[in-house]
C-alpha cells in the first residue's frame, strides 16, 4: 500500500482548504493508498478527515512524515504567492526541497501560482517547482507564469479539485436548512479578513498583533461600510434573511459581525469549524443568491448551481471566473460601490437563465476534468 503525504493548509481551519483535501481523499476511496497530511492542527485534521496527520510547525514531524511516505503531494490552494507576505512562497516550496532530500517524488496539484512580486520568490519558485514530477495548476494565469519562469517539468492547466464534488441532493439540502433553522430563499454571504497583512511581516505575526497601516485600516473601514450598504440593498430588493458563513472559522466571523452592525434586517452568522464542505454546499443550494469573497464560496455556488456576486480580491479569483466566462459577475474588493454591486445584481436578474447555463457548463467541464487529473496522479503514484 502506497503512503501519500499531502502538504496542505488543512487545520486552520478553512472550509475551502478542507474541501481541497477532502476532494483528493474522496478520489482515493477504494484504492490501495494510505493518505497522510501535514496540518496546522494535526488533531483537527485527524478528526475531520479520519487520516494520519502531522504538525506543520514541527520540522521533526515534517521530516518523519516525508520519510514515511512514498510520494508527497503539495496542494492545493493559493499557496505559492507573495501577495500576503514575502515569506509565504518558501513556506510551501520547502516541502519540495525536503522531498528531494529524501528521494521522494513530489506532485504539485490544484495550486494557483502567483502573484509573485519579488525576484527572490520567482527564483525560488523556478528552482523548487522544477524538482516536481508534475505540476497541475488550477487556472491559465498560473500556467502562463510557470512558462515565463522557465519551469521545465510537465505542467497541466486544469481546474480546482473542489469541482470534483457531486452536486448536493434535494433531501440533504432540506435537512441542512432544518438543522440550522435557515429561512427559505436566504442570501448566503462569505466575506474574509484581508486588510490585515503586511508584505514584510509574516501573516501569523501581523494578524496576532493586529498590525495594520493607516491605509489598511481606512481600506477596511471603507469595505465594511460598502458591504453594509450592499447587504441593505439585498434586503430592500428581496426581503431575504442574510446568512454569513465563516469559511475561516474565528476570522471571517469578525468581519461579518462588523458588517452586521449596520444591517437593517434579519441576519445571522454561522461559524462552525466542524461543518463539512458538502453540508455548506447543501445549504447554499437553497440560497437565492451568494455574495462571495472567498474563492471556494464561489466554487461551492457553482457546484450547488446558485447564482453569485463575486467580490474579487485576488488573481486566483479572477482566474477561476475567467475559466467559466463569468467575469461579468465580479465586483473588485478594492472599489466596492453600491452602484457597481447593483449593476451586477441587475445583470443576474436580467440574464438569470444564461448565467445558470454558463455555471452548469463550467461545472460539467471542470468536474469531468478533475476526475481525469486525479487519474494522472494515480498513474504517477503507481509508476513510482
Amino acid at each position: 500500500m502506497k503512503k501519500i503525504l499531502f502538504a496542505c493548509a488543512s487545520g486552520l481551519p478553512n472550509s475551502g482548504d478542507e474541501a481541497l483535501l477532502r476532494a483528493m481523499l474522496m478520489q482515493m476511496n477504494g484504492r490501495a493508498i494510505h493518505p497522510m497530511a501535514l496540518s496546522f492542527d494535526a488533531e483537527f485534521t485527524r478528526r475531520f478527515h479520519g487520516i494520519d496527520a502531522y504538525s506543520l510547525s514541527s520540522h521533526k514531524e515534517i521530516v518523519n512524515a516525508v520519510r514515511k511516505s512514498d510520494m508527497v503531494v503539495l496542494g492545493g490552494g493559493g499557496l505559492i504567492q507573495d501577495e500576503t507576505t514575502v515569506y509565504n512562497p518558501y513556506r510551501w516550496l520547502k516541502f519540495l526541497k525536503v522531498a528531494t532530500q529524501y528521494s521522494k517524488p513530489c506532485i504539485v496539484y490544484g495550486n494557483s501560482i502567483g502573484p509573485l512580486k519579488y525576484s527572490i520568490n520567482k527564483y525560488l519558485a523556478k528552482k523548487y517547482l522544477s524538482r516536481a514530477a508534475h505540476v497541475i495548476v488550477r487556472d491559465n494565469s498560473s500556467y502562463s507564469l510557470l512558462q515565463e519562469l522557465g519551469v521545465k517539468v510537465p505542467i497541466t492547466s486544469a481546474f480546482d479539485p473542489v469541482f470534483s464534488f457531486k452536486r448536493p441532493d434535494e433531501a440533504k439540502s432540506d435537512a441542512v436548512m432544518h438543522q440550522y433553522s435557515i429561512a427559505p430563499k436566504f442570501i448566503f454571504v462569505s466575506l474574509r479578513h484581508w486588510f490585515d497583512t503586511h508584505p514584510l511581516i509574516p501573516v501569523k505575526i501581523a494578524t496576532q498583533f493586529n498590525i495594520k497601516s493607516k491605509f489598511q485600516q481606512a481600506s477596511y473601514d471603507s469595505f465594511i461600510t460598502s458591504m453594509q450598504k450592499c447587504c441593505n440593498e439585498l434586503i430592500r430588493r428581496y426581503g431575504s434573511q442574510i446568512v454569513f458563513h465563516a469559511f475561516r472559522a474565528g476570522k471571517d466571523s469578525l468581519v461579518a459581525r462588523h458588517v452586521s452592525e449596520g444591517i437593517h434586517g434579519d441576519c445571522r452568522i454561522l461559524d462552525d469549524p466542524q461543518m463539512k464542505p458538502e453540508v455548506v454546499m447543501s445549504l447554499m443550494k437553497r440560497a437565492r443568491l451568494t455574495v462571495g469573497m472567498r474563492l471556494h464560496s464561489l466554487i461551492y455556488s457553482i457546484v450547488a448551481q446558485t447564482p453569485f456576486v463575486a467580490l474579487s480580491y485576488s488573481q486566483k479569483v479572477d482566474g477561476m471566473l475567467a475559466g467559466g466566462g463569468l467575469e461579468s459577475l465580479a465586483v473588485p474588493v478594492s472599489n466596492v460601490t453600491i452602484e457597481g454591486f447593483s449593476q451586477v445584481l441587475n445583470h443576474i436578474e436580467n440574464n438569470l437563465d444564461q448565467v445558470l447555463e454558463k455555471m452548469n457548463a463550467y461545472y460539467m467541464k471542470a468536474h469531468t476534468s478533475e476526475r481525469e487529473n486525479m487519474s494522472k496522479i494515480f498513474d504517477l503514484i503507481d509508476n513510482n
